[in-house]
Order: C-alpha cells, then structure tokens, then sequence
C-alpha cells in the first residue's frame, strides 16, 4: 500500500469515527468535522 493509499484510508477512518461519535452524541461533534 501507498503512501497516498494510507492519507486516504486513515482520512475514511476519520470520517467514520467522526459520524459515529456524532451519532451518540448529537451534533455536538460538529466542529471536529470542518
């Protein structure tokens, strides 16, 4: 795996831990995804 492979796979992490965590508590989590 790439190096730029890697950028985008933790990025699509991110994203998921940020949506799951927004899902628990509310958009409180909003800020974080900007």
């Amino acid at each position: 795996m790439g190096l730029k492979e890697k950028r985008v796979f933790a990025g699509l992490m991110k994203k998921v831990e940020v949506f799951l965590l927004k899902r628990e508590s509310g958009n409180l989590v909003d800020i974080t995804v900007a």
